[in-house]
């Protein structure tokens, strides 16, 4: 599905952006000519966000697809929570900033079972957590020289002779 948008549009209303847990299969288009025209080294960023109790602001990952239309493909991640959403756009040039208006879409439950995918920062966090576990794993049982003058190496649950 492709949405169409332009960023000074007065008109802020997206429709369904996609079903819940869907990856990749909306793409917003956002014509930014207009800003670009006056500001035309503006970055362009859009951030996105569920209207519900909780639920963060962020800012998704947005492509120039050429002559001053950037694009946006929404992810599981960002349809994971079926319910209303919002999404603004913003070009930002030095110290000149301005932001579009408010757009508002849904996205809509999904008759299937759906597990929400992890987000960024648990995704992150449970990498960090066995990194430090295989760290500390090390630390605890480092290499040692047996009686035979060989290495040894913790394998888990006993040291095995490397044969050096």
């Amino acid at each position: 599905m492709v949405i169409n948008i332009a960023f000074d549009q007065e008109f802020g209303n997206l429709g369904m952006l996609g079903r819940q847990g869907e990856n990749e299969e909306t793409r917003i288009l956002i014509d930014c000519r207009s800003v670009l025209e006056e500001h035309p080294d503006a970055v362009i960023g859009v951030r996105y966000m569920g209207r519900v109790p909780g639920e963060e602001y962020y800012d998704l990952s947005v492509t120039d697809a050429g002559d001053g239309v950037y694009a946006v493909v929404l992810s599981t991640y960002d349809l994971r929570l079926d319910g209303n959403k919002e999404l603004q756009v913003r070009a930002l040039e030095g110290e000149w900033e301005r932001k579009s208006r408010r757009f508002y879409g849904y996205v809509a439950k999904s008759l299937f079972d759906f597990r929400p995918p992890a987000g960024p920062v648990s995704d992150y966090l449970a990498r960090l957590m066995a990194a430090l576990s295989k760290a500390e794993d090390a630390q605890m049982h480092g290499p040692v020289i047996g009686e035979n003058g060989h290495w040894y190496i913790f394998d888990g649950g006993a040291y095995v002779d490397t044969g050096v």
